[in-house]
Protein backbone atom coordinates (compact mmCIF):
# COMPACT_ATOMS: atom_id res chain seq x y z
CA UNK A 1 0.00 0.00 0.00
CA UNK A 2 2.60 2.52 0.91
CA UNK A 3 4.62 1.93 -2.57
CA UNK A 4 1.35 2.55 -4.25
CA UNK A 5 -0.20 5.74 -2.37
CA UNK A 6 3.35 7.27 -1.14
CA UNK A 7 6.37 5.59 -3.57
CA UNK A 8 4.27 5.99 -6.72
CA UNK A 9 3.32 9.60 -6.49
CA UNK A 10 6.89 10.87 -5.36
CA UNK A 11 8.43 9.32 -8.26
CA UNK A 12 5.48 11.08 -10.47
CA UNK A 13 6.75 14.35 -8.49
CA UNK A 14 10.09 14.26 -9.45
CA UNK A 15 9.02 13.89 -12.93
CA UNK A 16 7.49 16.36 -12.82
CA UNK A 17 9.74 18.65 -11.20
CA UNK A 18 12.55 16.99 -13.97
CA UNK A 19 10.09 18.56 -16.71
CA UNK A 20 9.15 21.61 -15.65
CA UNK A 21 13.19 22.32 -15.17
CA UNK A 22 14.07 21.51 -18.46
CA UNK A 23 10.75 23.05 -20.46
CA UNK A 24 10.00 26.73 -22.03
CA UNK A 25 8.05 29.24 -19.75
CA UNK A 26 6.03 31.91 -21.65
CA UNK A 27 3.50 34.09 -20.69
CA UNK A 28 0.37 33.19 -21.51
CA UNK A 29 -3.40 34.81 -21.33
CA UNK A 30 -6.40 32.77 -20.11
CA UNK A 31 -9.01 33.70 -22.80
CA UNK A 32 -12.08 31.37 -21.96
CA UNK A 33 -13.60 28.00 -20.34
CA UNK A 34 -14.34 24.74 -21.62
CA UNK A 35 -17.58 23.70 -19.31
CA UNK A 36 -18.12 20.13 -18.27
CA UNK A 37 -21.13 18.79 -16.52
CA UNK A 38 -20.13 16.05 -13.80
CA UNK A 39 -22.30 13.16 -12.81
CA UNK A 40 -23.85 15.22 -9.90
CA UNK A 41 -25.00 18.19 -12.26
CA UNK A 42 -22.27 20.15 -11.60
CA UNK A 43 -20.00 22.45 -13.69
CA UNK A 44 -16.47 22.20 -14.11
CA UNK A 45 -14.09 24.44 -15.91
CA UNK A 46 -10.87 23.77 -18.00
CA UNK A 47 -9.42 27.40 -18.51
CA UNK A 48 -7.91 27.56 -22.17
CA UNK A 49 -4.60 29.66 -22.64
CA UNK A 50 -3.15 31.09 -25.77
CA UNK A 51 0.31 31.99 -25.32
CA UNK A 52 3.16 32.47 -28.10
CA UNK A 53 6.11 30.51 -28.46
CA UNK A 54 8.69 30.01 -31.51
CA UNK A 55 6.81 33.40 -33.12
CA UNK A 56 3.76 31.03 -33.56
CA UNK A 57 0.65 31.58 -31.45
CA UNK A 58 -1.23 28.70 -30.07
CA UNK A 59 -3.51 27.85 -27.84
CA UNK A 60 -4.56 24.71 -25.81
CA UNK A 61 -7.41 24.10 -22.57
CA UNK A 62 -5.97 22.42 -19.30
CA UNK A 63 -6.16 19.29 -18.60
CA UNK A 64 -7.16 20.16 -14.93
CA UNK A 65 -10.89 21.24 -14.39
CA UNK A 66 -12.41 22.61 -10.92
CA UNK A 67 -15.96 23.10 -9.97
CA UNK A 68 -14.54 26.93 -9.75
CA UNK A 69 -12.78 28.79 -12.21
CA UNK A 70 -9.19 30.03 -10.20
CA UNK A 71 -8.58 32.01 -13.33
CA UNK A 72 -10.49 35.06 -14.57
CA UNK A 73 -10.78 35.51 -18.23
CA UNK A 74 -7.73 38.27 -19.73
CA UNK A 75 -5.39 36.87 -16.33
CA UNK A 76 -2.14 36.34 -17.59
CA UNK A 77 -0.33 32.95 -16.63
CA UNK A 78 2.99 31.06 -16.21
CA UNK A 79 3.05 28.50 -18.97
CA UNK A 80 5.51 25.21 -19.34
CA UNK A 81 5.82 23.90 -22.08
CA UNK A 82 8.20 21.03 -23.40
CA UNK A 83 11.09 20.90 -25.59
CA UNK A 84 9.72 19.19 -28.01
CA UNK A 85 6.03 21.32 -28.08
CA UNK A 86 4.27 18.29 -27.45
CA UNK A 87 2.87 18.87 -23.50
CA UNK A 88 2.09 22.21 -22.11
CA UNK A 89 0.93 23.64 -18.82
CA UNK A 90 -0.64 26.10 -17.01
CA UNK A 91 2.52 26.94 -13.71
CA UNK A 92 -0.54 26.39 -11.19
CA UNK A 93 0.71 24.11 -8.20
CA UNK A 94 -2.17 21.94 -7.82
CA UNK A 95 -2.66 21.47 -12.19
CA UNK A 96 1.48 20.31 -11.34
CA UNK A 97 0.98 18.55 -8.01
CA UNK A 98 -2.45 17.96 -7.19
CA UNK A 99 -3.12 14.40 -7.92
CA UNK A 100 0.49 13.08 -6.12
CA UNK A 101 -0.02 15.36 -3.04
CA UNK A 102 -3.78 14.02 -2.85
CA UNK A 103 -2.98 10.57 -3.06
CA UNK A 104 -0.03 11.05 -0.30
CA UNK A 105 -2.27 13.04 2.41
CA UNK A 106 -5.25 10.04 1.57
CA UNK A 107 -2.76 7.52 2.51
CA UNK A 108 -1.84 9.16 5.67
CA UNK A 109 -5.36 9.72 6.32
CA UNK A 110 -6.02 5.94 6.19
CA UNK A 111 -2.57 5.25 8.10
CA UNK A 112 -3.84 7.36 10.62
CA UNK A 113 -7.26 5.85 11.42
CA UNK A 114 -5.69 2.20 11.54
CA UNK A 115 -3.31 3.59 14.32
CA UNK A 116 -6.49 5.05 16.26
CA UNK A 117 -8.47 2.04 15.62
CA UNK A 118 -5.17 -0.06 16.39
CA UNK A 119 -3.99 1.52 19.67
CA UNK A 120 -7.27 2.83 20.51
CA UNK A 121 -7.53 1.08 24.10
CA UNK A 122 -4.01 2.93 25.24
CA UNK A 123 -4.79 6.18 23.63
CA UNK A 124 -7.75 5.95 25.73
CA UNK A 125 -5.89 5.32 28.65
CA UNK A 126 -3.66 8.14 28.00
CA UNK A 127 -6.33 10.47 27.56
CA UNK A 128 -8.79 9.20 30.30
CA UNK A 129 -6.36 6.71 33.13
CA UNK A 130 -9.03 7.11 35.75
CA UNK A 131 -12.04 5.31 33.84
CA UNK A 132 -9.83 1.95 32.90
Amino acid sequence: MTLIFVGVPVVVMVWIYSWVSRADVVEGQIVGFEVTTNDEGGNRFKPKVVYEIDGETREFTSSWSANFTGFRVGETVKVFVSRNRKLTVIAAYMELYGVPIFSIVLFLFLRLGGFIYQYSDAIFYFLHPQLV
